[in-house]
């Protein structure tokens, strides 16, 4: 990362903690330092993230579950075909 990159990005947090500490209403919500602020939005960020996970996690459990479920009653199907032929019905 050059200079002009570094302090350009320090520029936008400076502005967006600027606007931050002017539109905040309660003492608790109005970041007192950059640091904070920075950190409190990579935490969002990192919130955003673990919920997306969340979600893809759980919809490989449904899909593995449903295959899982295919599987077992293809081999039912295979077994009872192999019983009803054993014994003359089929």
């Amino acid at each position: 990362m050059s200079y002009g990159e570094q302090e350009r990005r320090l520029q936008e947090a400076l502005a967006r903690y600027r606007e931050a500490r002017g539109r905040a209403k309660a003492p608790q919500e109005r970041p007192s330092s950059i640091y904070e602020m920075i950190t409190r939005e990579r935490l969002e960020e990192l919130a955003r993230d673990v919920a997306e996970i969340k979600e893809e996690v759980t919809g490989l459990r449904k899909m593995m579950l449903g295959a899982f479920v295919s599987l077992a009653l293809t081999f039912l199907g295979l077994m009872l075909d192999v019983a009803l032929r054993g014994l003359g019905v089929i």
